[in-house]
């Protein structure tokens, strides 16, 4: 059974895997690349290639990352995580909530942090100036360490020199993205 996911993922994913060696023995992840739901029309393309046949499986992406996802998933008896984006579906709606100082955070994942470049830069077109203008409306980015990997502290500068908006580390279990997962399962 095929898991079409976003390549946001792709080290999260592999973790709970790997942990869950039994419970996932038939699933065979599909990484897509991560900055495909900046051009919706690859994103749509890039999903149809698995929809257009006759799709066992499921879909990992947060349901606002194409707008006619669910129903795309619905067609096909798909299941979707519950979460608009991929911080939702990580780290779930409630620590978002808890963690919020205010409406103005921008939640970033390591996955994110890893590719921002492909997803800002080259899919967006962004330059400093560009990516300082859409994040000056933010206090802060809030950066989910999930201990995947380790987070260069060169890399969050980086980010901040590209944004100009703090960046605050807040580490997060795999739990909640584990549940999803699992869930995920029981709905196939």
């Amino acid at each position: 059974m095929k898991l079409v996911t976003c390549g946001i993922y792709e080290r999260e994913l592999k973790e709970i895997i790997k942990k869950n060696e039994e419970l996932f023995s038939g699933i065979e992840p599909v990484f897509l690349a991560p900055a495909l739901h900046v051009d919706l029309n690859a994103l749509e393309q890039e999903l149809n290639k698995f929809f257009n046949k006759e799709f066992t499986g499921m879909v990992l992406y947060g349901s606002s990352c194409l707008p006619e996802l669910k129903e795309m998933c619905c067609a096909q008896s798909c299941p979707l995580p519950d979460g608009k984006d991929c911080a939702q579906v990580i780290a779930g709606k409630d620590l978002l909530n808890e963690l919020s100082q205010s409406s103005k955070d921008f939640y970033l994942t390591p996955g994110w942090l890893e590719h921002y470049e492909a997803i800002f830069k080259e899919g967006l077109g962004w330059d400093t100036i560009d990516a300082r203008q859409n994040f000056g409306f933010y206090d802060r980015v809030v950066l989910l360490d999930t201990g995947v990997r380790p987070i260069d502290d060169l890399e969050i500068l980086e980010f901040y020199e590209y944004s100009q908006v703090i960046v605050e580390i807040v580490p997060i279990s795999l739990n909640h993205f584990e549940k999803c997962l699992i869930q995920l399962l029981t709905k196939v």
